[in-house]
């Protein structure tokens, strides 16, 4: 199909110009008959949704004036609904139109029709939708939403409309209309999700902090509420709202804590987390809460130490040893758990001793996401620069997989692009391997799984290629003057000392066992070359894959890349 040329779009825009003119004269004609009119007004509305230039057009001629005034003066409620339909369509993502119809009467109007008793639900979704298109991108609107009341309003109607829980019983202070009765009912759901959506485009996109901190008010009842609801649909908005009332709100992040909003979340948590092992859905749930607990934390670090205390660096390494995870949960709980080691020691030391380092490790040789791979590494470097020697005092296993794993990874990034020191990285205590620029498209996962078998076939070869153990001067010194003290003992010169042997034989063993180590990092190049020289699979990835299986003690085909089915 043919591009329109720039005629025929100008024709398109001619003829939609004629269609909306024809269509507010019909809505003029039809003041009298309802339903023609509401007819006419969805008409209007689709030509908006489709014709961009058409709502320049429909402002230009006063067609918003007359909007405002037909929803004034109308008596039908679904012609109500309709007007406010077509407005929200002929404002949305406008910034003139908006500026025109967000005045101090339009939303004192707009709350006073979501906080009337007696309201149909169709005529409140459609004032919500109006909200939410004055509202986005318009920080002018988030002004006139507070000052008007119609964000009192809203949040009124949150805790009206909030399905309810069988464990829990409404607060006499809280009224329940007639309208509200069956609030568990999936239609009053989806209106109180409209409601909490709209309060979440008050307060972000662009921040609004004054609004930010009127939707605190209602955190008080919204964790103690959370508490006690398990209906997905439920809990996903109000970590929405959560997430965006606080984040970058430090009044808002000691109202969580005053409100027990941590203790609430990770109860939350916790409760989750033993479905997500078996559930993607849960799983991804997990994430929601943690990126929740993530904006409450950030830059704070009483709160990343109260989550710190209450098991939450452990449940998230728990969460990311999970398989299959997605890479927006994963991102959620990353980000999360930076925030709680960035400002707090005690964290720092929990993820050292939850083997945290060799958990993050996985996702870093596995996953190839750049923006992902930043916060792994963000995490690591927090971990270990400013606590690397008690690192070393309280995590044996953990100091040892930094220093071999992490550590090269690290200072590869530091190196600012420097050609000259990338050329040799230290990857042990005594072997310094040459390291390529890394390809920015890597192989096929066939490849990567035959380039990394490479690892185990070698392993024969190479113990049949090692040369027979022959002590150093050192040690054949102190042989001598053992077997001169046995003799001077009267043991005899060449008298057998069963124990002696035994020594000898463990330390020759653990000699040979560093010797076969060394040659097996020698033998590096087999692992990611075949037999025709060519390149399948990239130093780095192979050594890494190495050496997580060394220090990991694991079988090598736990970290590797497996085949797909």
């Amino acid at each position: 199909m043919s591009t329109p040329g720039f005629a025929e779009m100008d024709q398109m825009e001619k003829d939609a110009q004629t269609d909306i003119r024809l269509l507010v004269e019909c809505v003029k004609c039809q003041l009298d008959n309802p339903d023609a009119l509401k007819k006419s007004l969805v008409a209007l509305a689709t030509l908006f949704s489709i014709h961009e230039n058409g709502k320049v057009f429909f402002r230009k001629a006063g067609g918003i004036k007359f909007l405002v005034e037909l929803l004034t003066t109308s008596k039908h409620r679904e012609v109500k609904g309709a007007v406010l339909y077509v407005m929200a369509c002929a404002v949305e993502k406008n910034v003139f139109s908006q500026r025109e119809m967000s005045s101090d009467s339009t939303f004192t109007y707009l709350k006073d029709l979501v906080a009337a008793p007696y309201s149909e639900m169709k005529l409140i979704k459609s004032a919500l939708y109006l909200i939410m298109c004055l509202v986005a991108n318009n920080s002018h609107g988030q002004m006139m939403v507070r000052q008007s009341g119609c964000l009192q309003g809203l949040l009124h109607l949150f805790r009206k409309s909030m399905p309810s829980t069988e464990d829990y019983t409404f607060s006499s202070s809280v009224s329940e209309s007639s309208s509200f009765k069956n609030k568990n009912d999936e239609h009053y759901k989806d209106l109180w999700t409209s409601v909490t959506s709209a309060l979440c485009i008050c307060v972000n996109n662009p921040q609004n902090e004054e609004n930010q901190r009127c939707c605190a008010t209602i955190f008080p009842y919204i964790f103690k509420r959370l508490k006690n609801i398990s209906d997905l649909k439920v809990i996903r908005p109000i970590l929405s709202l959560v997430s965006l009332a606080v984040g970058n709100n430090v009044h808002n992040q000691e109202r969580v804590v005053c409100s027990d909003g941590i203790h609430s979340l990770m109860s939350c948590l916790f409760k989750v987390a033993d479905k997500a092992k078996n559930n993607p859905t849960y799983l991804a749930l997990a994430g929601q809460i943690a990126g929740a607990l993530g904006s409450c934390i950030a830059d704070n670090a009483l709160n990343a130490k109260l989550v710190g205390k209450q098991g939450g660096v452990k449940i998230f390494l728990q969460l990311l040893d999970i398989k299959p995870i997605d890479i927006e949960t994963k991102e959620h709980i990353i980000v999360t758990l930076g925030f709680c080691v960035d400002t707090c020691e005690e964290n720092r030391k929990l993820f050292a001793e939850e083997n945290g380092f060799a958990v993050l490790a996985q996702h870093l040789v596995n996953e190839e996401q750049e923006d992902f791979n930043k916060a792994v590494k963000f995490v690591l470097k927090t971990c270990v620069s400013a606590d690397q020697k008690k690192l070393n005092a309280t995590s044996g296993k953990a100091s040892d997989l930094f220093n071999a794993l992490i550590k090269p990874c690290i200072q590869f990034d530091d190196l600012d692009g420097n050609a000259e020191q990338r050329k040799m990285i230290p990857c042990s205590g005594r072997l310094e391997i040459e390291v390529e620029k890394l390809a920015q498209n890597q192989k096929l996962l066939e490849q990567k799984l035959e380039a990394v078998s490479c690892v185990q076939a070698s392993e024969t070869a190479v113990e049949k290629q090692l040369p027979s153990f022959t002590p150093n001067k050192e040690i054949a010194v102190m042989e001598t003057e053992d077997k001169r003290l046995l003799k001077e003992s009267g043991a005899g010169y060449y008298s057998k000392n069963l124990q002696y042997e035994k020594k000898e034989k463990m330390k020759w063993k653990k000699m040979r066992k560093t010797l076969a180590l060394t040659h097996h990092l020698t033998k590096l190049r087999c692992l990611y070359r075949n037999p025709s020289g060519n390149l399948i699979l990239n130093k780095k990835k192979a050594l890494t894959l190495l050496k997580i299986a060394v220090y990991t003690k694991n079988n090598l085909q736990n970290v590797m890349v497996r085949r797909k089915p």
